[in-house]
């Protein structure tokens, strides 16, 4: 069987499923094809901006991952990457837009990442024209679900055999530790899982009842944060039964899909078996074609 081919745009909480140090024998079934990584859809969706030679570099260091987060959210190389790579599937997941919002430019929009291109003497310059944030700014969800139409719109133009999964996590109010009982994070955390746990609701309940997508609803199960996370202590990092679960829940729809494209195929084959019968006409015509 070959493999199928998955592109994420998203974080960890979606790409580290193909991650064999989480899903040792993911590439039994799947090709990761490309990742936007920590990526808003708005700006995944945006024009490329042009930043000046003299505000390229950053203010501080940065390991090479960073780097290359923030000049690909940049440069948007990743819809190239996508359109060359034809994937099956596109996983997706609201981190960054919930968690970093996005920098309004002259040309387009940037996602505000802390992690990297808030680093970059652009954004220590104040260069951009403002930010805008999901909690503080109302015009944000609409910007949000107007980029999100653009972004099913693209796909549908671009890579029209591919198919959009949403990843419904929710952010973990707990961990577990190394004896296996789970502990609070802080109230201070613990606030901010709720207020962000509230806006991934909003979305996915608007996302579910409007667009054309598949849906992995992992609120079904309380999951906890990893004492030990490979990627460190956080609401977003948890323990093995996520990424086994999240894992399974992709399969399911690959394989429903598989059987329905099966299913429809025999049925397409019948149909035209039956017509052949009934018009033997038909018949002698596609002998001689195929002769």
């Amino acid at each position: 069987m070959s493999k199928f081919k998955v592109a994420v745009i998203g974080s960890c909480v979606s790409r580290d499923i193909f991650n064999r140090k989480f899903i040792p024998n993911y590439k039994e079934m799947y090709e990761c094809v490309s990742t936007a990584w920590q990526t808003s859809i708005i700006s995944f969706v945006s024009d490329r901006t042009w930043i000046p030679e003299d505000q390229k570099g950053y203010k501080d260091e940065l390991t090479k991952h960073q780097r290359n987060t923030a000049n690909r959210d940049i440069a948007k190389r990743y819809r190239k990457e996508m359109i060359e790579a034809q994937p099956d599937y596109i996983l997706f997941d609201l981190y960054a837009d919930v968690r970093y919002g996005v920098v309004k430019t002259d040309k387009g929009y940037l996602t505000n990442n802390p992690n990297g291109f808030q680093k970059t003497f652009y954004y220590h310059n104040n260069s951009y024209e403002k930010t805008l944030n999901i909690f503080r700014d109302k015009s944000y969800l609409d910007l949000f679900f107007q980029s999100f139409q653009q972004f099913l719109d693209w796909v549908h133009q671009q890579i029209p055999n591919c198919k959009v999964i949403v990843n419904g996590f929710y952010e973990a109010f707990s961990y577990m530790t190394r004896e296996d009982y789970p502990v609070n994070f802080s109230l201070k955390v613990c606030s901010m899982v709720a207020k962000e746990n509230a806006m991934y609701n909003k979305i996915y309940e608007k996302l579910i009842a409007d667009y054309d997508i598949y849906f992995l609803d992992m609120r079904k199960r309380t999951y906890f944060g990893d004492y030990d996370h490979l990627y460190g202590r956080k609401p977003w990092h948890f323990t093995q039964q996520y990424y086994d679960d999240l894992h399974n829940a992709l399969n399911n729809i690959v394989m429903k899909d598989q059987l329905l494209d099966e299913n429809e195929t025999k049925a397409n084959n019948s149909a035209e078996s039956e017509e052949k019968k009934r018009n033997p006409i038909v018949s002698l015509i596609s002998l001689f074609t195929k002769s």
